[in-house]
């Protein structure tokens, strides 16, 4: 006798087992959709260090006789945020280009770069009302620089990243902070050690 109710009572323990192992699996699987996703949690987190980013990386920035605009345009894209960059060093060329900030992924930002045509035309433009720099110009009237663009992440007090690729003649370790940007460059195959002491820390003189 005891082994038939034994034997008619494995099914429904079997059963009651399964239910408590689809309970176990369903519990932390509602908290984690009350509570929000780590990726909707992170992608908040990101569009924050977004926007804390982009108020910090535009402006006039000096080190010396060394100068660095870094402007906005197109003010109404929304697929990503553009900045004109004009940099000016003694005895130098100007640097002119326009990059392209995005969010990568939940830890990361791109810096796209771009080149200008006949960028000669474009100098002082970050003079110019926003909506106005750069207003006979379209994005797909720029060159890409490929192997030229920065990835920045999130620091404790700043934002740090360099250049991502090999591509590119000149890369760059860079630092953004509320009151400086921070560029060490290097010539391609150089170490960032090298490179430290022709770095630049350019200080916010306007916004």
């Amino acid at each position: 006798m005891r082994s038939t109710l034994s034997q008619a009572a494995s099914p429904a323990r079997c059963a009651a087992r399964a239910a408590l192992l689809a309970l176990a699996l369903l519990v932390p699987t509602v908290a984690f959709a009350q509570g929000g996703t780590p990726a909707s949690a992170g992608a908040r987190q990101a569009t924050k260090d977004l926007r804390l980013f982009l108020s910090w990386f535009g402006g006039s920035f000096a080190a010396g006789d060394r100068v660095l605009r870094v402007a906005p345009v197109w003010p109404t894209m929304s697929s990503a945020h553009w900045f004109y960059l004009e940099g000016s060093r003694p005895g130098g060329a100007l640097d002119q280009r326009v990059v392209r900030v995005s969010l990568r992924d939940d830890r990361r930002i791109d810096v796209a770069v771009f080149a200008l045509p006949a960028p000669s035309r474009f100098a002082g433009e970050w003079k110019k009302p926003m909506e106005s720099r750069l207003a006979t110009l379209a994005p797909d009237s720029l060159t890409a620089r490929a192997g030229c663009g920065w990835v920045i992440r999130k620091m404790r007090d700043g934002f740090g990243g360099g250049t991502d690729g090999s591509g590119c003649a000149m890369s760059a370790d860079v630092e953004v902070y509320s009151d400086r940007i921070v560029l060490l460059e290097r010539a391609a195959g150089t170490t960032s050690t090298t490179a430290a002491k022709k770095g630049a820390t350019l200080k916010r003189t306007g916004s």
